[in-house]
């Protein structure tokens, strides 16, 4: 199945999740806002907070917006995929995502550091117009990554192209295995 036709048809329970969402979404903002305060107050020191600074808030950013990926970005996929209520989906994504964890975050890590650079260069040599391409192409790349995410910690294959699949480690082991005794 088509995974962007799929966020179509699933309008309905997009609003339940985007309601089921809300309660985490506050919890992030709040944590920004806490490092925003905790910015003001590295300012008020001067000295070595002005050079470790930027770097700070740069790498703590990274770290909140990737462990924020990490966690929540199988839920979506599994109101998809299993067509399940939104709250049901986010344990099953969480569990998903945890049977795998360091890897999901260390790709996180990379997504949303390559989305950072690509939103911030095209704000500044753009004068912010390329952000109307580049966030929704953003999004989507989350969305994508989410439900390949989804799939490779699931064991499930994936198409990537309209002939080619992908298949976990998991699953070729078990065929082979299978061909193996079906030969014997």
């Amino acid at each position: 199945y088509s995974f962007t036709g799929s966020y179509f048809r699933k309008f309905g329970k997009s609003v339940l999740y985007s309601l089921a969402k809300l309660p985490f979404e506050v919890v992030s903002k709040l944590m920004f806002v806490l490092l925003f305060f905790g910015v003001i107050k590295l300012l008020a020191l001067g000295g070595i907070g002005y050079i470790l600074l930027g770097w700070l808030v740069f790498v703590i950013t990274l770290v909140i917006l990737a462990l924020k990926v990490t966690v929540f970005n199988c839920w979506v996929p599994a109101i998809v995929v299993n067509d399940i209520s939104a709250y049901k989906a986010l344990r099953k994504g969480i569990a998903t995502v945890f049977r795998n964890f360091l890897s999901t975050f260390s790709n996180a890590v990379v997504l949303v550091l390559c989305a950072l650079v690509l939103n911030f260069f095209f704000a500044v040599f753009t004068f912010t117009v390329g952000l109307f391409v580049t966030l929704p192409l953003t999004m989507y790349a989350f969305l994508v990554y989410g439900m390949v995410s989804y799939f490779s910690n699931q064991g499930m294959r994936f198409y990537v192209y309209p002939d080619m699949f992908v298949t976990p480690k998991r699953i070729k082991e078990q065929e082979t295995i299978t061909k193996l005794k079906f030969h014997i």
